[in-house]
């Protein structure tokens, strides 16, 4: 399986730095690239399994979190696509085609932020998944 995180427009210099380094420490386990798209209109169009970001969306733990990562490993998916939208979100059009919207907080975080979370939360994930004391 390969993941992505997928942002539209591009995470910002201040946060960067971060990226990079949780981008660095998924690789250990997975595939893994951070893109910037955009629009979200390469999201609508592809055939992966995909998850928005959204404040909507399900409210899952770390554990959960890290459950369904291994679910998606074990039935055998090919790639796995965490979305992060800009100020505006995404269309109605992007929230249907998605297979799982996900909140990442109650909170609204700013993009960058969201995308720094998200990683994190894939790491984190990772590390249950290998039983590593990363999350306690």
């Amino acid at each position: 399986m390969k993941i992505r995180l997928a942002t539209i427009g591009k995470i910002g210099r201040l946060f960067a730095a971060a990226a990079s380094e949780y981008e660095r420490r998924i690789r250990r386990y997975i595939p893994f690239e951070v893109v910037s798209l955009k629009d979200e209109e390469p999201l609508i169009d592809s055939t992966h399994f995909l998850i928005l970001c959204d404040e909507g969306g399900a409210k899952l733990t770390s554990m959960e979190l890290a459950r369904l990562i291994s679910k998606m490993m074990n039935d055998g998916k090919k790639e796995v696509v965490f979305a992060v939208g800009d100020a505006e979100g995404f269309s109605k059009e992007a929230k249907e085609r998605a297979d799982l919207l996900l909140s990442i907080s109650n909170f609204t975080l700013q993009h960058d932020i969201s995308a720094i979370v998200m990683l994190e939360q894939i790491y984190r994930a990772f590390t249950i998944i290998k039983g590593e004391p990363y999350h306690r």
